[in-house]
């Protein structure tokens, strides 16, 4: 082979060998849920008292703002929360949300999102079995 051919094929494998291992930092990046970029009391608190406080980037930003405007039937029990609070903790998940379509569901349940689904296959088994009390219970695996 001649010398250019040679140079542009070492060129091409460089630029893709960068290329994936972007790619991968990145997925890497992406999947880290359980650290949030910011914190915010009232949400642990608020959202926490009764469940876990459920990372926000686990649902789409639009997702959190219809979960945020249906408290009063969240998920059959009402928890609503003052304007100021709540308005706060929507501003927080909202800004703080999953930014692609694997994050969304049509029930605002963080476990029918692709990305849960995707993830947790083994614990959706173990459900099924009854090994498994439900889903939203995170803490019993990730600690």
């Amino acid at each position: 082979m001649n010398e250019y051919l040679l140079t542009k094929m070492t060129f091409i494998k460089r630029v893709t060998a960068l290329a994936l291992l972007m790619a991968c930092s990145w997925a890497i990046a992406a999947e880290d849920v359980w650290h949030q970029r910011e914190a915010n009391q009232l949400w642990t608190s608020e959202c926490g008292c009764c469940h876990m406080a459920f990372p926000p980037v686990l649902l789409a930003k639009d997702d959190w703002h219809i979960l945020m405007q249906g408290l009063d039937k969240h998920f059959g029990v009402n928890a609503s929360l003052d304007t100021k609070s709540r308005d706060e903790i929507a501003a927080y998940l909202e800004r703080n949300a999953g930014s692609s379509w694997s994050y969304s569901s049509d029930s605002q349940r963080i476990t029918e999102t692709n990305w849960f689904v995707k993830k947790h296959q083994a614990s959706i088994r173990l459900v099924q079995k009854g090994r498994i009390k439900n889903l939203v219970d995170c803490v019993a695996c990730h600690k």
